[in-house]
Protein backbone atom coordinates (compact mmCIF):
# COMPACT_ATOMS: atom_id res chain seq x y z
CA UNK A 1 0.00 0.00 0.00
CA UNK A 2 1.33 3.12 -1.21
CA UNK A 3 1.78 5.72 1.65
CA UNK A 4 -0.75 8.81 0.72
CA UNK A 5 -3.63 5.81 0.83
CA UNK A 6 -2.32 4.86 4.22
CA UNK A 7 -2.57 8.15 4.53
CA UNK A 8 -6.07 8.86 3.18
CA UNK A 9 -6.76 6.01 5.80
CA UNK A 10 -5.68 7.39 8.94
CA UNK A 11 -7.16 11.15 8.36
CA UNK A 12 -10.68 9.00 7.90
CA UNK A 13 -10.19 6.99 10.89
CA UNK A 14 -9.65 10.20 12.74
CA UNK A 15 -12.76 12.27 10.84
CA UNK A 16 -14.88 8.49 12.31
CA UNK A 17 -13.48 8.83 15.69
CA UNK A 18 -14.48 12.82 16.20
CA UNK A 19 -18.02 12.37 14.68
CA UNK A 20 -18.75 9.05 17.01
CA UNK A 21 -17.44 10.93 20.03
CA UNK A 22 -18.44 14.24 20.87
CA UNK A 23 -14.94 14.58 23.56
CA UNK A 24 -12.29 12.62 24.08
CA UNK A 25 -11.17 11.41 27.31
CA UNK A 26 -8.56 13.68 29.09
CA UNK A 27 -5.52 12.33 30.77
CA UNK A 28 -4.65 13.32 33.79
CA UNK A 29 -1.50 14.26 35.50
CA UNK A 30 1.18 12.45 36.77
CA UNK A 31 4.63 11.32 37.11
CA UNK A 32 6.67 9.17 35.25
CA UNK A 33 6.41 6.04 36.98
CA UNK A 34 2.95 6.63 37.84
CA UNK A 35 1.80 7.08 34.05
CA UNK A 36 3.85 4.18 33.43
CA UNK A 37 1.89 2.10 36.03
CA UNK A 38 -1.35 3.55 35.06
CA UNK A 39 -0.40 2.30 31.15
CA UNK A 40 0.23 -1.01 33.07
CA UNK A 41 -3.83 -1.29 33.54
CA UNK A 42 -5.17 0.68 31.01
CA UNK A 43 -3.76 -1.96 28.02
CA UNK A 44 -7.28 -3.31 26.77
CA UNK A 45 -9.40 -1.73 29.14
CA UNK A 46 -11.89 1.37 29.58
CA UNK A 47 -9.86 4.50 31.30
CA UNK A 48 -12.97 4.16 33.47
CA UNK A 49 -11.89 0.33 34.52
CA UNK A 50 -8.10 1.64 34.64
CA UNK A 51 -9.07 5.22 36.83
CA UNK A 52 -10.16 2.61 39.40
CA UNK A 53 -7.41 0.38 39.24
CA UNK A 54 -5.13 2.98 39.61
CA UNK A 55 -7.09 4.69 42.56
CA UNK A 56 -6.95 1.12 44.23
CA UNK A 57 -3.29 0.83 43.66
CA UNK A 58 -3.10 4.53 45.29
CA UNK A 59 -5.35 3.94 48.45
CA UNK A 60 -5.32 0.32 49.91
CA UNK A 61 -1.48 -0.36 49.68
CA UNK A 62 1.13 1.20 51.57
CA UNK A 63 3.24 1.97 48.87
CA UNK A 64 4.88 1.09 45.67
CA UNK A 65 7.35 -1.50 47.36
CA UNK A 66 4.34 -3.30 48.78
CA UNK A 67 2.74 -3.69 45.29
CA UNK A 68 6.12 -5.03 44.27
CA UNK A 69 6.24 -7.88 46.94
CA UNK A 70 2.87 -8.74 45.69
CA UNK A 71 1.65 -11.34 43.30
CA UNK A 72 0.04 -10.88 40.14
CA UNK A 73 -3.16 -13.01 41.27
CA UNK A 74 -3.40 -10.58 45.23
CA UNK A 75 -2.96 -7.59 42.48
CA UNK A 76 -5.87 -8.72 40.40
CA UNK A 77 -8.07 -9.73 43.62
CA UNK A 78 -8.16 -6.09 44.13
CA UNK A 79 -9.39 -4.48 40.69
CA UNK A 80 -11.37 -7.63 39.29
CA UNK A 81 -13.52 -5.31 36.94
CA UNK A 82 -10.27 -4.92 34.18
CA UNK A 83 -10.98 -7.30 31.34
CA UNK A 84 -7.84 -9.47 32.32
CA UNK A 85 -7.08 -8.84 35.54
CA UNK A 86 -4.04 -11.06 35.80
CA UNK A 87 -2.22 -10.03 33.24
CA UNK A 88 -2.26 -6.07 34.15
CA UNK A 89 -1.42 -7.25 37.93
CA UNK A 90 1.81 -8.78 36.24
CA UNK A 91 2.69 -6.02 34.28
CA UNK A 92 2.48 -4.30 37.51
CA UNK A 93 4.64 -6.23 39.65
CA UNK A 94 7.25 -6.84 37.07
CA UNK A 95 7.67 -2.85 36.12
CA UNK A 96 7.84 -1.64 39.68
CA UNK A 97 10.40 -4.64 39.92
CA UNK A 98 12.53 -3.71 37.19
CA UNK A 99 12.73 -0.13 38.00
CA UNK A 100 13.59 -1.13 42.14
CA UNK A 101 16.58 -2.98 40.63
CA UNK A 102 17.64 -0.59 37.91
CA UNK A 103 17.55 2.69 40.14
CA UNK A 104 16.89 1.31 43.99
CA UNK A 105 14.27 3.74 44.10
CA UNK A 106 9.87 4.13 42.52
CA UNK A 107 11.23 7.58 40.81
CA UNK A 108 12.20 7.66 36.93
CA UNK A 109 11.77 11.20 37.13
CA UNK A 110 15.19 11.70 35.22
CA UNK A 111 13.55 10.35 32.10
CA UNK A 112 12.48 14.21 31.73
CA UNK A 113 16.39 15.40 31.30
CA UNK A 114 17.35 12.83 28.86
CA UNK A 115 16.23 12.86 25.22
CA UNK A 116 13.25 10.70 24.09
CA UNK A 117 15.52 8.03 22.37
CA UNK A 118 17.31 7.27 25.79
CA UNK A 119 14.34 7.24 27.76
CA UNK A 120 13.08 5.17 25.21
CA UNK A 121 15.89 2.87 25.35
CA UNK A 122 15.82 2.73 29.26
CA UNK A 123 12.20 1.34 29.27
CA UNK A 124 12.72 -0.93 26.63
CA UNK A 125 16.10 -1.96 28.83
CA UNK A 126 13.56 -3.31 31.56
CA UNK A 127 12.90 -6.04 29.25
CA UNK A 128 8.89 -6.34 31.28
CA UNK A 129 7.27 -3.17 29.86
CA UNK A 130 4.83 -3.89 26.80
CA UNK A 131 4.95 -1.52 23.69
CA UNK A 132 1.85 -0.06 25.04
CA UNK A 133 2.84 0.83 28.16
CA UNK A 134 6.11 2.54 26.51
CA UNK A 135 4.46 4.63 23.70
CA UNK A 136 2.00 5.67 26.51
CA UNK A 137 4.77 6.85 29.21
CA UNK A 138 6.65 8.48 26.20
CA UNK A 139 3.52 10.43 24.77
CA UNK A 140 1.88 11.58 28.05
CA UNK A 141 4.98 12.01 30.45
CA UNK A 142 7.74 13.01 28.29
CA UNK A 143 6.34 14.57 25.50
CA UNK A 144 6.82 12.83 22.66
CA UNK A 145 5.05 12.21 19.38
CA UNK A 146 4.08 8.45 19.28
CA UNK A 147 0.61 7.02 19.55
CA UNK A 148 0.39 3.90 22.00
CA UNK A 149 -1.06 1.12 20.45
CA UNK A 150 -2.39 -2.19 22.41
CA UNK A 151 -3.81 -5.41 21.06
CA UNK A 152 -7.66 -3.55 21.07
CA UNK A 153 -6.33 -1.19 19.06
CA UNK A 154 -4.38 -3.43 16.44
CA UNK A 155 -7.25 -4.96 15.63
CA UNK A 156 -9.00 -2.35 13.97
CA UNK A 157 -5.46 -1.19 11.94
CA UNK A 158 -5.37 -4.94 11.34
CA UNK A 159 -9.40 -4.92 9.50
CA UNK A 160 -8.04 -1.42 7.99
CA UNK A 161 -4.90 -3.14 6.31
CA UNK A 162 -2.80 -0.73 8.08
CA UNK A 163 -1.02 -3.15 10.58
CA UNK A 164 2.38 -4.37 9.06
CA UNK A 165 5.38 -6.34 10.41
CA UNK A 166 8.14 -4.63 11.61
CA UNK A 167 11.93 -4.56 9.69
CA UNK A 168 13.28 -7.00 11.95
CA UNK A 169 10.50 -9.56 11.88
CA UNK A 170 9.51 -9.33 15.88
CA UNK A 171 6.43 -7.20 16.16
CA UNK A 172 2.90 -5.87 14.68
CA UNK A 173 3.37 -2.17 13.71
CA UNK A 174 1.51 0.99 12.37
CA UNK A 175 4.06 2.56 9.85
CA UNK A 176 3.34 6.45 9.66
CA UNK A 177 1.09 6.43 11.80
CA UNK A 178 3.06 9.89 13.79
CA UNK A 179 3.29 11.24 9.93
CA UNK A 180 -0.34 11.17 9.28
CA UNK A 181 -1.45 12.28 12.99
CA UNK A 182 -0.06 15.92 13.55
CA UNK A 183 1.68 16.47 17.43
CA UNK A 184 -1.64 18.88 18.15
CA UNK A 185 -3.96 15.99 17.20
CA UNK A 186 -2.27 13.48 18.69
CA UNK A 187 -3.59 12.83 22.40
CA UNK A 188 -6.94 13.21 21.14
CA UNK A 189 -6.93 10.89 18.56
CA UNK A 190 -4.93 8.57 20.61
CA UNK A 191 -7.50 8.55 23.68
CA UNK A 192 -10.37 8.80 21.15
CA UNK A 193 -9.14 4.94 19.46
CA UNK A 194 -8.56 3.65 22.48
CA UNK A 195 -12.16 4.69 23.51
CA UNK A 196 -13.54 3.09 20.29
CA UNK A 197 -11.78 -0.22 20.27
CA UNK A 198 -11.55 -1.44 23.68
CA UNK A 199 -16.02 -1.23 22.94
CA UNK A 200 -14.90 -4.47 21.19
CA UNK A 201 -12.35 -5.96 22.85
CA UNK A 202 -14.03 -8.03 25.49
CA UNK A 203 -17.08 -9.58 23.31
CA UNK A 204 -15.02 -9.64 19.95
CA UNK A 205 -17.58 -8.49 17.91
CA UNK A 206 -15.70 -8.07 14.90
CA UNK A 207 -18.56 -8.36 12.68
CA UNK A 208 -20.27 -5.18 13.88
CA UNK A 209 -16.82 -4.05 14.35
CA UNK A 210 -16.31 -4.44 10.24
CA UNK A 211 -19.71 -2.84 9.17
CA UNK A 212 -18.32 0.10 11.59
CA UNK A 213 -14.92 0.45 9.33
CA UNK A 214 -16.36 -0.58 5.63
CA UNK A 215 -17.09 3.58 5.34
CA UNK A 216 -13.68 4.12 5.54
CA UNK A 217 -12.27 0.60 3.90
CA UNK A 218 -14.70 -1.59 2.13
CA UNK A 219 -12.49 -4.64 2.28
CA UNK A 220 -12.42 -4.52 6.21
CA UNK A 221 -15.30 -6.77 5.53
CA UNK A 222 -12.71 -9.77 3.99
CA UNK A 223 -10.07 -9.09 6.56
CA UNK A 224 -9.54 -11.28 9.81
CA UNK A 225 -8.28 -9.06 12.43
CA UNK A 226 -5.68 -11.74 13.36
CA UNK A 227 -4.06 -11.98 9.77
CA UNK A 228 -1.39 -9.94 10.23
CA UNK A 229 0.05 -12.14 13.07
CA UNK A 230 0.18 -14.92 10.81
CA UNK A 231 1.83 -13.29 8.44
CA UNK A 232 4.97 -12.95 11.08
CA UNK A 233 8.05 -14.06 9.59
CA UNK A 234 9.89 -15.89 12.67
CA UNK A 235 13.94 -16.61 11.90
CA UNK A 236 14.47 -20.61 11.50
CA UNK A 237 16.24 -22.27 14.17
CA UNK A 238 19.59 -23.27 13.61
CA UNK A 239 20.23 -26.65 13.17
CA UNK A 240 23.07 -28.01 14.76
CA UNK A 241 25.27 -30.04 12.46
CA UNK A 242 25.85 -33.67 13.66
CA UNK A 243 29.64 -33.74 15.19
CA UNK A 244 31.24 -36.39 13.24
CA UNK A 245 32.64 -39.59 15.32
CA UNK A 246 35.76 -39.64 16.65
CA UNK A 247 37.03 -43.43 16.36
CA UNK A 248 37.60 -45.13 19.79
CA UNK A 249 41.13 -46.49 20.43
CA UNK A 250 41.20 -50.01 19.90
CA UNK A 251 41.15 -52.25 23.06
CA UNK A 252 42.50 -55.65 23.17
CA UNK A 253 39.52 -58.18 24.45
CA UNK A 254 40.59 -60.59 26.85
CA UNK A 255 39.65 -63.46 24.20
CA UNK A 256 39.02 -66.90 25.27
CA UNK A 257 41.45 -69.40 24.50
CA UNK A 258 41.75 -70.87 21.00
CA UNK A 259 39.75 -67.46 19.48
CA UNK A 260 41.83 -65.45 17.05
CA UNK A 261 42.82 -61.60 18.41
CA UNK A 262 41.93 -59.28 15.73
CA UNK A 263 45.47 -58.92 14.61
CA UNK A 264 44.11 -62.42 13.09
CA UNK A 265 47.75 -63.87 14.45
CA UNK A 266 48.05 -67.28 14.27
CA UNK A 267 47.58 -69.90 17.49
CA UNK A 268 50.98 -71.77 17.97
CA UNK A 269 50.76 -75.55 18.99
CA UNK A 270 53.38 -77.74 20.86
CA UNK A 271 53.36 -81.12 21.71
CA UNK A 272 52.41 -82.37 25.22
CA UNK A 273 55.43 -83.17 27.04
CA UNK A 274 53.92 -86.80 28.56
CA UNK A 275 50.64 -87.99 26.08
CA UNK A 276 53.13 -86.28 22.66
CA UNK A 277 49.71 -85.11 21.48
CA UNK A 278 49.72 -81.24 19.95
CA UNK A 279 47.50 -78.59 21.52
CA UNK A 280 47.16 -75.27 21.46
CA UNK A 281 49.73 -72.77 23.20
CA UNK A 282 47.62 -70.82 25.96
CA UNK A 283 49.57 -67.30 26.73
CA UNK A 284 47.16 -66.92 30.10
CA UNK A 285 48.31 -70.18 31.65
CA UNK A 286 50.65 -69.25 34.09
CA UNK A 287 52.91 -72.32 35.57
CA UNK A 288 53.52 -70.24 38.38
CA UNK A 289 55.96 -72.46 41.08
CA UNK A 290 54.75 -75.59 39.85
CA UNK A 291 50.89 -74.96 40.61
CA UNK A 292 49.99 -74.62 37.23
CA UNK A 293 47.03 -71.91 38.16
CA UNK A 294 45.09 -69.77 35.08
CA UNK A 295 45.31 -66.11 35.19
CA UNK A 296 41.83 -65.89 34.26
CA UNK A 297 38.86 -67.19 36.49
CA UNK A 298 37.03 -68.30 33.18
CA UNK A 299 38.97 -70.69 32.06
CA UNK A 300 40.05 -72.38 35.13
CA UNK A 301 36.23 -73.70 35.37
CA UNK A 302 36.13 -77.07 34.03
CA UNK A 303 33.58 -76.93 30.82
CA UNK A 304 33.93 -73.23 30.49
CA UNK A 305 33.59 -72.16 27.03
CA UNK A 306 36.74 -71.61 25.13
CA UNK A 307 38.43 -73.27 28.42
CA UNK A 308 41.58 -76.12 27.08
CA UNK A 309 42.23 -79.12 28.54
CA UNK A 310 45.14 -79.06 30.90
CA UNK A 311 47.82 -81.91 30.36
CA UNK A 312 47.08 -84.47 33.41
CA UNK A 313 50.10 -86.90 34.03
CA UNK A 314 48.34 -90.50 33.89
CA UNK A 315 47.67 -92.24 37.05
CA UNK A 316 49.88 -94.85 38.66
CA UNK A 317 48.59 -97.67 38.52
CA UNK A 318 49.71 -100.46 41.48
CA UNK A 319 50.87 -103.55 40.49
CA UNK A 320 48.82 -106.39 42.55
CA UNK A 321 51.54 -108.27 45.01
CA UNK A 322 51.37 -112.11 44.35
CA UNK A 323 49.33 -114.23 46.67
CA UNK A 324 51.54 -115.91 49.16
CA UNK A 325 51.56 -119.48 48.70
CA UNK A 326 49.90 -121.82 50.58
Amino acid sequence: MSSSNRATKFKSLQKFLQKRYKHAPQTQPRKVLEHLVFAACLENATFEQADNAFSVLEHHYIDWNEIRVSTANELAYTFPHLPDAVAAGDRVRKSLQAVFETTYMFDLEDLKKKSLSQAVEYLESLGVCSRFMIDYTVHNALGGHVIPVDESAMRVFRLLGLAQVSKDNTREEVGGLERAITKQDGHEFANLLHLFAVDFYVGKEQEELQQLLKSIDPQSLQRDWTAPILQVMRPARLVEKPKPAIPLPAMDDDLDGGEEADGGGEVDFIPNPITGEESSFDPDFDDEEGGGTKKSAAKSKPGAKGAKKVPQKPEKTEKKKPAPSA
